[in-house]
């Protein structure tokens, strides 16, 4: 990260030891890439790369105020690994730090956390569900280093999932991208608002999930069938579905259509187990969209894809 005070930058990464292992690693450099300082954070064990970010911005230096960085990485302690959290100074003297235990073998930052106007923070790593199944979690902090929530969302709580970019948005909350390790590998955009709080199921205003090949089983792998057509088409689609009545007994399913921002373009409702529907996409412009089939009481999505519209 860039320190426009003195025209260098900071780094965060990972050191090596023979005594110590690996350890949270912070190098400062002047603007000409020469280094000024270098410190290792850690104890005996493995711990985690470091992140930095400056928690002094550029108009509070110029008014006076000390130069602060937070650095994030994480501690192992006996079996397990705690978040770490610390404030360092320009120096790299460590000025407080925080462990937190949110989860059994928690991961460092994956992201580089966002500051916030009062100085707290926010994050997102990883931990080992049921001791080997990477999950997400997102994570704020007061300005002190106490958490301020915590929470998990997943697309799939039996796979490796991660995520890997945070940013904030207009209104006050946050935009989140990872992705599913796991075949069949699946992106992810997710959006939270100031406290967390999202919704758990796909064509929500908060999550929309982009399936790459091969997709969604098909009705869960029970069989039917679900054709869209013409593709790529110019004034209509239509549906053709046939949905097994051991997943639906009672039909009546949604197909959604949504473009690449997320936002829901189109709807159709699926009467019944069998049938052909018509949907106008006369006023979309053209692109590819995604489209899914969701059982609107339980909120499961059950077959999924893509479209082009010309």
């Amino acid at each position: 990260q860039h320190t426009p005070w003195d025209g260098g930058y900071i780094f965060g990464g990972m050191g090596y030891s023979t005594t110590t292992g690996y350890d949270m690693f912070v190098v400062k450099t002047l603007a000409n890439g020469d280094t000024l300082w270098t410190k290792r954070y850690g104890n005996e064990l493995n711990d985690c790369a470091a992140k930095v970010v400056s928690l002094t911005t550029y108009e509070e230096w110029l008014a006076g105020q000390e130069t602060n960085y937070l650095m994030t990485g994480c501690f192992k302690e006996g079996t397990s690994k705690k978040l770490h959290l610390s404030i360092i100074g320009e120096n790299g003297v460590v000025k407080w730090e925080r462990k937190h235990g949110l989860f059994p073998n928690i991961s460092s930052f994956q992201v580089l956390p966002l500051i916030k106007p009062d100085k707290g923070f926010i994050g997102s790593g990883y931990y080992m569900s049921n001791g080997f199944t990477p999950q997400p979690y997102i994570a704020a902090f007061h300005a002190n280093g106490d958490l301020d929530w915590v929470t998990t969302p997943t697309i799939n709580p039996d796979s490796q999932i991660y995520l890997k970019d945070l940013q904030p948005t207009p209104d006050g909350g946050y935009v989140l991208a990872g992705y599913q390790y796991t075949a069949p590998q699946t992106a992810w955009v997710l959006k939270i608002d100031s406290l967390g709080n999202t919704c758990s199921y796909i064509g929500c205003d908060s999550t929309v999930v982009v399936e790459v090949v091969p997709g969604i089983p098909l009705f869960g792998g029970q069989g039917g069938e679900l054709q869209i057509y013409p593709v790529p088409a110019a004034t209509h689609l239509y549906i053709r579905y046939q949905i097994p009545a051991a997943v639906l007994p009672s039909g009546n399913a949604v197909w959604r259509l949504y473009n690449a921002l997320g936002r829901q373009v189109a709807e159709a409702a699926l009467p019944g187990n069998v049938g052909i529907e018509q949907v106008s996409v006369a006023h979309l412009p053209a692109g590819i969209y995604y489209y899914w089939v969701v059982f609107p009481a339980s909120g499961q999505t059950v077959a999924g894809g893509k479209v082009v519209v010309e």
